[in-house]
């Protein structure tokens, strides 16, 4: 059963920031639709807002696939996290070891690139230096995880997992055998940068025919829009396992500002990071219903719960089992 023998305790209250639920998706058909489909983004917008100063979105999360010790070191199946798509659009998700973000790009001429930040395989694994040194991992095989995908509003897209990069300290460093790893440094796989564009600066791609850039934002699953009635559904690629809090901006956040989020794997309050640029905040606070409470933003909608649960295991301050974080 998902959730059973982990170790992770839900729930922190550190400096009056309360943190005590997630979303339990059970892989299957559990989904939340963010409840913002009536907003018409035009090619080069991000939705609902245009985005002159890039974009961005974090999320909490925590991959529990039955049968499985370590879902983040097996090949599972593409399970999407949080989407916007419908033939261009933007979205991230898990896969073959690797967590992707997904945003189409097109310049003034109507050249579409879609090349997709990444992070390594099996995500932050370093061999540390030294003959017949073993493999060592920053996550532990129960972990929640902290996701950020940006774009700085032309020709560079970014992925960042569990903050910053090489904050915690270096793989070459050994104590009691352990290494000392810093997260996910940077890469040619977790920072794309497009060509110059032969037309103009890069925007992002949606389809605008028939309606279908009314497509809703989609936590938990991938899915596809009705370009009669408008109306967004769940298709697959259904998460399995615990989605926490989530923020979106219409900006690009600075590595700082992401790594003062990330917080050395201590959940904060969201809202309080470039506050005038959020586009929305949803906060896994209610603990039961059917909806899904934007606690903060501009957005000014609530989503609603398809199948998905609130649970009391949250994304935690327990650090053990992460190197360079005791």
């Amino acid at each position: 059963m998902l959730g059973l023998g982990h170790s992770l305790v839900g729930g922190s209250a550190l400096g009056g920031f309360e943190n005590n639920y997630g979303l339990l998706f059970d892989g299957t058909n559990d989904y939340v639709l963010a409840g913002i489909s009536g907003q018409e983004p035009a090619n080069g917008t991000i939705k609902p807002y245009s985005c002159p100063n890039g974009f961005t979105v974090a999320i909490w999360v925590k991959l529990d696939i039955d049968g499985e010790d370590d879902p983040y070191n097996t090949q599972t199946p593409t399970r999407r996290i949080i989407s916007c798509v419908s033939n261009g659009g933007w979205s991230l998700k898990y896969s073959a070891k690797r967590f992707y973000f997904n945003m189409k790009l097109v310049d003034g001429d109507g050249n579409t690139v879609n090349n997709t930040p990444m992070t390594k395989e099996p995500f932050m694994k370093n061999l540390l230096s030294g003959s017949g040194q073993p493999k060592q991992y920053l996550h532990k095989p129960d972990g929640w995880h902290f996701v950020v995908a940006t774009w700085d509003g032309d020709r560079v897209k970014q992925i960042y997992l569990d903050g910053g990069r090489d904050q915690a300290g270096s793989s070459t460093v050994i104590e009691d055998g352990v290494g000392d790893f810093g997260s996910q440094e940077e890469s040619a796989l977790s920072k794309v940068t497009e060509s110059a564009a032969s037309g103009g600066a890069y925007t992002v791609k949606y389809d605008t025919t028939v309606d279908r850039d009314e497509v809703d934002v989609l936590i938990g699953a991938g899915g596809t829009i009705n370009s009669v009635t408008n109306v967004t559904t769940a298709t697959g690629e259904y998460w399995e396992g615990y989605i926490g809090d989530i923020g979106i901006w219409n900006k690009e956040l600075t590595s700082d500002e992401i790594k003062a989020l990330y917080n050395l794997h201590t959940p904060t309050d969201m809202s309080t990071t470039q506050p005038d640029d959020l586009i929305a905040y949803w906060k896994m606070e209610e603990g039961s219903g059917t909806t899904l409470v934007e606690t903060t933003g501009n957005v000014g909608t609530d989503g609603s719960i398809h199948g998905a649960a609130f649970n009391t295991l949250a994304p935690s301050t327990d650090v053990s089992g992460y190197p360079g974080y005791q």
